[in-house]
C-alpha cells in the first residue's frame, strides 16, 4: 500500500508504506546479519550511554536473550521492533531489573563514569540509576490529576519540592500535556 495516511497520536507526520510483520521480520533479519560492534558503537557516536554487553536474561529458569548486545547514545531514541516473544520487553525488564540475568552487562552513564546496573532490582534501578519503567498498558493512578501522577514518579527524591521542579520540567517539554496538568489521569484526551 503506498498511499499517504495521516498517522494519529502524539507524533505528526505520514505514513508512506505499510509492510507485513513477516517483511518486517525478513528485512530486521537481513539488517541484523552483518552488523558489527563496531557499527552498533558508531550508531551512539561511539559514546554510548547505554550498553548491554552479551546479555543473556530471561523469567525463572527461561533464557529470552542469547547474547544481546546494544548501545544508545545520550538523547538519541531507539525503536525496538519483532514478533511477540521476540524479546522486546524482556530487554527493557532487563535494564529494570525485572529479569533473571544469566550472563552479560547493562552499564548506564557517560564516557569511563558507567554504572554497571545489572544486578540492581528495580527501586535500586529508579534510586541509584534514576531509570524509570512506565509499563505499555494503562498505569496511571486514574484518581489523581495528571500532575499528580507525575509527582509521585519523584518518590525517592529527597523533597517533594524536587518531585514538582522535575514536574515542571516535563511539562515544559509537552505542551499537551501540561495543558491537561489539572485533569484527571482517567479522563480521555
Amino acid at each position: 500500500m503506498t498511499e499517504n495516511k495521516l498517522s494519529t497520536g502524539y507524533h505528526l507526520g505520514g505514513v508512506d508504506t505499510v509492510i507485513s510483520v513477516d517483511d518486517v521480520n525478513r528485512e530486521a533479519a537481513k539488517l541484523g546479519s552483518d552488523v558489527t560492534r563496531e557499527q552498533i558503537a558508531a550508531l551512539a557516536a561511539n559514546d554510548p550511554y547505554v550498553v548491554i554487553e552479551g546479555l543473556n536474561a530471561g523469567y525463572g529458569k527461561m533464557e529470552v536473550l542469547h547474547d544481546f548486545n546494544l548501545q544508545v547514545g545520550r538523547g538519541q531514541s531507539l525503536c525496538l521492533i519483532g514478533p511477540n516473544g521476540a524479546g522486546k520487553s524482556t530487554v527493557l525488564h532487563s535494564i529494570y531489573g525485572f529479569t533473571h540475568i544469566f550472563n552479560g552487562h547493562i552499564l548506564i552513564g557517560d564516557g569511563e563514569h558507567k554504572q554497571d546496573i545489572t544486578k540492581l532490582g528495580a527501586n535500586q534501578t529508579l534510586k541509584q540509576a534514576r531509570i524509570a519503567y512506565i509499563l505499555q498498558d494503562k498505569s496511571v493512578f486514574p484518581n489523581m490529576t495528571v500532575e499528580e501522577n507525575l509527582w509521585m514518579g519523584g518518590y525517592l527524591l529527597k523533597s517533594a519540592a524536587e518531585a514538582k521542579e522535575r514536574a515542571e520540567r516535563v511539562f515544559a517539554k509537552y505542551d499537551r500535556l501540561a495543558a491537561r496538568r489539572r485533569a484527571l489521569a482517567r479522563e480521555g484526551s
